[in-house]
This record gives C-alpha cells, structure tokens and sequence, in this order.
C-alpha cells in the first residue's frame, strides 16, 4: 500500500499500527509513531510488530512520540533511546464540540448531587474502587457522616458485580451529558495515560478528583484533587470535601476549564503537528 500510494510521510497513529514502520522505511519514506496507550500496551504491540531496540528504523528515518511525557518515557525506555529522542504531542480536547454536546444531550433525571465516573468498568479503570467509596459515603462509615449523593457509572460494565450503591448507566455515544451534569467527575483508574474524560471534565468546568498518575497529574496540574490508586476511603474522603463546599467546587472546576483552554485545546494541537511534519520531513 505504502509503495502504491508513495506518501511523503507516514504517521501512524498508535502503537497498533506499528506494523507501518518497517515497509515505510524500506519504501524510502520517513515516519512518526504516535503512541497513546498505557506501557504495557506499547510494548506488547510494538515487540509483535518487529519495534525494538535493535530494529534498524527505530534508530534512523523515525520520529517517535508519546500524547503525554509517561507515554514518551514509555517508548524511550523500551526502545533504550535518549528520553529526548522521543517527542511529546499531548492528546487534545475540542471545548467547543465538548460544550455543544454537553447543551444537545440529557444525563436523564438523575437526584444532585452527582458524583461520575465513566469508561469501560473493570479492575484497570478502578470500578471497584469507586463502588467501594460509594459504598463508605452513603453508609457514613470509619465516623464518617452519610451523605445522600448519587455515584454514577457511565459505560459498560466487563464481568463485575453491579452494586445498588452505584447506578449503573449502559453504555451510551457520548458520557459528555453525564459529566456535565456531575457536581464531581471522578477518574478512579488504577492506571491512564492521558484520559479524554478528565480532559472532557475540564472543558465543561467539572471539578475532578483523580487516582494521582502521572498522566491526569500532567492535564489537571493544581486544578484538580488527586487521591492513591485503590484507595477508595480517600476517594470518598476527597469526594465529600469538594460536595461539601460547592463555592471552592466551582472555583476549582473554573480553574481547570482555564487550563485546558490554555492547554489542552484543538488550536494548540494543530500548531504542534505542524512542528512534527517539519520534524518527521527533516529526518527523511
């Protein structure tokens, strides 16, 4: 295909498609992988796809980039490259779409406050957890005070128990409505590169709290609450703090609609892949 089309370039867009690079090179033209998948995704598909250390067009003739700087250190560790030898394109947000989805859609009539979570629920995006610390809110365990909030689900559910302290909403084309609606987005993950639903969160000006990984640490930076992976007494601890003061909820949901503005927004990204296309031509 590549020999047939004879592009000047060729990008490919996760870590799946490395299969490209090898008849990219050997067709004479340069090439960018553009990885965004968590570390051992990265690597189980770039060892299938011949991608290693010691494969000769890791080392001359492609540009190598990570959506965040773990997904970058990711590469440059499992390729035994200089960390500066891989470049950074983080994954964008378009507020717009994100703000006209939010207006055209409805959560459903659902009892505030709301607290939400979304994605494909299993022990990866930390849905125990999060129904462990729906579970400590309503029930006011450890001295702690139940509080009446709904905790939301948004996604389908992969072989887990569907506990009534959670609602539980099928899978759905867009979880924008729900995080607009949310007092609280929660991301509860065990482990995220640079998740679209933080990103999501803050362009509609949610306040998040989120598992402390490098990624959702990178997006939010102070405009966000961060709490241990699997550790839902501080999920639930975290949570209640911010419905408990809807004045600095707010203030901190503003704050991360101005990050991302600032940040994380299509023009921003634009500008970048023009930089890369320079990149990737010079190494040709």
């Amino acid at each position: 295909m590549i020999r047939r089309i004879q592009p000047d370039q060729v990008w490919c867009n996760t870590a799946l498609s490395a299969v490209y690079l090898g008849p990219a090179r050997a067709a004479g033209r340069a090439a960018l992988l553009y990885s965004h998948e968590q570390a051992h995704i990265v690597e189980s598909n770039l060892r299938r796809n011949g991608v290693t250390a010691q494969a000769s067009f890791t080392r001359d003739g492609v540009v190598l980039v990570g959506c965040s700087r773990p997904v970058a250190s990711t590469l440059a560790r499992y390729l035994d490259l200089e960390p500066s030898r891989v470049e950074t394109l983080y994954s964008p947000v378009d507020i717009a779409h994100v703000v006209e989805q939010a207006r055209a859609g409805h959560a459903g009539e659902v009892a505030h406050p709301l607290v939400v979570a979304c994605g494909l629920g299993n022990e990866g995006k930390g849905l125990d957890v999060f129904v462990d610390a729906a579970k400590i809110a309503s029930l006011g365990q450890d001295g702690r005070v139940g509080r009446e909030a709904t905790w939301c689900w948004v996604g389908r559910v992969a072989g887990a128990d569907r506990d009534p302290a959670v609602t539980f909403i099928a899978e759905v084309p867009t979880a924008v409505p729900w995080l607009a609606a949310a007092d609280v987005v929660v991301l509860p993950s065990r482990a995220d590169s640079f998740p679209l639903v933080v990103l999501e969160a803050m362009a509609l000006g949610r306040p998040v709290v989120s598992t402390d990984l490098e990624g959702p640490r990178e997006q939010l930076g102070d405009a966000g609450v961060f709490v241990p992976a699997g550790d839902p007494v501080a999920l639930a601890d975290a949570v209640a703090e911010l419905l408990d003061d809807p004045v600095g909820a707010a203030r901190l949901g503003a704050a991360a609609r101005h990050r991302c503005e600032e940040r994380w927004d299509i023009p921003r990204f634009r500008r970048r892949v023009a930089e890369l296309v320079e990149v990737v031509g010079r190494v040709a």
